[in-house]
């Protein structure tokens, strides 16, 4: 599982016959998971924010290409949220909102609206 400014990214690699079984379990999982109930969930989550702050922040000196993959989400993914207001939203996040909102709109048909 990795986190990015675009969300989440769950990657399974190689082959057995029971890898449907281990991604049901492990989507499962995230989907249920309270971060504010972790410990050290603070410090986890300031970490988390900062990293993605700077990828944010980090745009302009990313590769042509790069910026040809963020225009070209614009264009086709639903929902749309611009670097500005990932960012905006990312400086109003806070670990009780954000966990609150995991719990009770992300995975019950939000549709990506923002907290």
């Amino acid at each position: 599982v990795d986190v990015t400014a675009r969300g989440l990214r769950f990657s399974c690699f190689g082959y057995d016959e029971r890898l449907p079984e281990f991604v049901e379990t492990i989507a499962q999982a995230i989907a249920t998971h309270a971060p504010a109930t972790i410990d050290n969930a603070e410090a986890t989550f300031a970490r988390q924010k900062e990293l993605l702050q700077r990828e944010l922040e980090q745009f302009d000196t990313q590769q042509p290409y790069q910026h040809c993959r963020y225009w070209e989400s614009l264009c086709i993914e639903t929902p749309k949220f611009t670097r500005e207001e990932t960012k905006e939203a990312l400086n109003r996040a806070n670990l009780k909102a954000v966990s609150e909102h995991a719990r009770v709109g992300l995975w019950q048909g939000s549709g990506g609206s923002s907290w």
